[in-house]
């Protein structure tokens, strides 16, 4: 496709599960805009998420089931994009990113990409997870879920669409994508809310993260490593 055509049908999908107090910033920034569709897949909120979704007039909201592979999977069925684009409602992508995400998708041989991490909070520890996680996605291709993760939707469906599994259902999907193409990182960044690390602990949330992901590229199965993971 050309990079003119794909100013317009951009749908960003955001899957949540009782984000009443991230997705009031997301409806703001993207919820009025004509130019992009943005649908909201909630698997259960009761925390009044939905009612916020529902008035927002531009936003679409989709119910469905529980998993956030399924979730996505639902929102993307739903879009009327050529491009989707996956992102978390604690996160808020950068000015102009789809013009930057239809330039990457633009380019020949590149099967998806996401963003730069950065993480809205002061602290050394927090720059050095930004650091781990860009090196991550950079040098290995292998972003996570929470630097908003974009491709085609011909390659969406070539992949089989996200995995229903607790967990690890970005990593999964980067693999699948793999035999179709570069998975690159833009330059631009993704600012997410510190609030899981926060609750978790630094340190600890990090290496648990770090370790499953070992775990799971090993071969180790999601539904064994989400017993190590909190609900």
């Amino acid at each position: 496709f050309r990079v003119d055509r794909c100013l317009l049908p951009i749908s960003v999908i955001v899957p949540t599960l009782n984000e009443s107090g991230a997705i009031p910033n997301l409806l703001a920034l993207l919820g009025h805009r004509p130019d992009i569709e943005m649908i909201v897949s909630d698997g259960g909120s009761s925390d009044g998420t939905p009612e916020l979704v529902k008035q927002t007039p531009t936003a679409r909201l989709i119910c469905g089931v529980r998993g956030r592979g399924p979730q996505m999977n639902a929102g993307a069925r739903a879009a009327r994009g050529d491009i989707l684009f996956f992102l978390h409602a604690d996160a808020v992508p950068p000015a102009g990113f789809e013009k930057a995400i239809a330039e990457i998708l633009s380019r020949p041989g590149v099967s998806a990409g996401a963003f730069r991490l950065s993480v809205d909070a002061g602290g050394l520890m927090y720059r050095a997870i930004e650091f781990g996680a860009n090196i991550r996605s950079r040098l290995f291709r292998l972003p996570y879920g929470d630097q908003g993760f974009f491709l085609n939707r011909a390659t969406f469906e070539r992949a089989g669409g996200f995995a229903d599994i607790p967990l690890m259902e970005d990593v999964d999907m980067v693999n699948r994508c793999r035999p179709f193409g570069a998975i690159v990182t833009a330059a631009q960044k993704v600012r997410v809310s510190p609030r899981r690390w926060q609750k978790e602990g630094r340190l600890m949330s990090t290496a648990r993260n770090l370790m499953l992901l070992m775990l799971f590229l090993a071969g180790v199965p999601a539904r064994r490593l989400a017993l190590f993971y909190p609900p």
